[in-house]
């Protein structure tokens, strides 16, 4: 983390000027003066300011135009013009057009000098505060970086840097899932907690065949999650894992949805259908396996991590569901990697809450995972690759037994 101590330079070619100016800093402030214009710009990039100040009038150089080279050298310091112009429109329209923070009029009154100093240091953490938080953000989803482009474009217009903090804070919680800001703000998340919700998982079949495929500047795993995640923030879904070849969500946990079957089943084949399109498009043969599983009463939690670096207590958390039945919505999802094209496998749970999507599945049998005397019974929605015989043979291979019976 960058230090935390207010560096300021200042220009003039008075040195009685410069004395009296870092008289006036507070203490723990870091001071550094400049006499001299040209030493002062081959110095900056070392120094890395916070804020500028320069005198308007100098020989051979006014104090906008330095302040301008300035702003090429170092963009993110505040800069500030020092001037005995006492037309306050005039200062306006200058500052304006050179892009300048703020000016202050000689004579200054040392605390009115102050105040002013302390608002742009104000404003340039605010500024280094977002930048850094945004340059992190956008490691994880470029498709964030329009996001982010028009949030950077906001904070410059922002006049004060109490009102960019106000505009920050509003801005940030689009990084969040909407359910989660939701129950932070009515204050209705009260971890551990058991619910009813959807189990949705996807994984990738066979996907060391696509590594090393880029299309489009990235590579397949990282397009599907797109298609994917994309679906399931619009139907609120909570993101639990979604990391390498696969991802998984669980819809109910924080009451977000209306109706967690029709939400998980709608992420579901719209997911299909988008990775479909896909394929059709780039001329891939990218497939899944998607499962859907209804888990009631599932232990949900949030793990909290605490660090303290270089003096800051930094706190990370995430959400982490616990049953039988979030094992075997996983399990469900392997059992179908063998068949050709991306199809959805759907427990008897699931279709108990959509009771409609029960004509259009094919009924596999019962299932049940190893330790467990609970056998489930499986459906299929299948693809249009997925031919009758081989979809015969599957399932008298996996459910051989009396009643479908079979054992993950």
């Amino acid at each position: 983390m960058k230090t935390q101590t207010p560096k300021i330079v200042y220009i003039d070619d008075v040195a009685q000027n410069l004395e009296v100016f870092s008289m006036a800093m507070p203490d723990e402030w870091e001071i550094v003066t400049f006499e001299n214009p040209q030493e002062c710009l081959n110095a900056l990039k070392d120094i890395d300011p916070w804020v500028i100040i320069s005198d308007q009038k100098m020989p051979g150089v006014s104090g906008l135009e330095l302040l301008e080279k300035a702003g090429e050298l170092v963009p993110e310091a505040v800069r500030i013009i020092v001037t005995g112009q006492t037309d306050e429109q005039t200062m306006i329209q200058l500052v304006r057009r050179a892009k300048i923070y703020d000016y202050i009029t000689k004579p200054w009154n040392n605390d009115e000098l102050e105040t002013c100093l302390q608002k742009a240091v104000d404003y340039f953490l605010a500024v280094r505060e977002k930048n850094e938080a945004f340059g992190e953000l956008e490691k994880k989803n470029s498709q964030l970086a329009e996001s982010n482009s028009r949030l950077i474009q906001l904070t410059q217009d922002l006049e004060t840097a109490s009102v960019r903090e106000v505009e920050l804070r509003k801005d940030i919680e689009v990084w969040t899932a909407a359910a989660i800001v939701r129950a932070v703000k009515d204050k209705t998340m009260n971890f551990p907690m058991r619910k009813d919700i959807v189990g949705l998982t996807y994984d990738i079949i066979n996907s060391s065949a696509h590594l090393g495929e880029i299309v489009d500047e990235n590579t397949i795993r990282a397009h599907v999650r797109r298609l994917f995640t994309s679906g399931a923030i619009k139907y609120g879904a909570l993101l639990e894992s979604n990391s390498g070849d696969s991802s998984y969500v669980h819809f109910g946990a924080l009451g977000s949805t209306d109706n967690i079957f029709q939400a998980a089943y709608a992420v579901a084949t719209e997911f299909r259908e988008a990775l479909a399109a896909f394929n059709h498009k780039h001329k891939r043969s990218v497939q899944c396996g998607i499962a859907l599983h209804f888990m009631p009463s599932t232990l949900i939690r949030v793990n909290e991590f605490a660090e303290r670096h270089k003096g800051e207590l930094i706190i990370q958390k995430d959400f982490d569901s616990e049953s039988g039945d979030v094992d075997f919505l996983h399990r469900m999802e392997k059992l179908i990697h063998e068949l050709p094209g991306t199809n959805i496998i759907l427990s008897e749970d699931f279709l108990s809450g959509s009771p409609q999507l029960e004509a259009s599945a094919v009924s596999l049998g019962f299932y049940s995972a190893k330790g467990s005397a609970r056998k489930i019974k499986l459906y299929l929605l299948p693809s249009p690759e997925l031919s009758h015989e081989i979809l015969k043979n599957f399932i008298s291979t996996h459910f051989p037994f009396d009643q479908g019976l079979g054992v993950a």
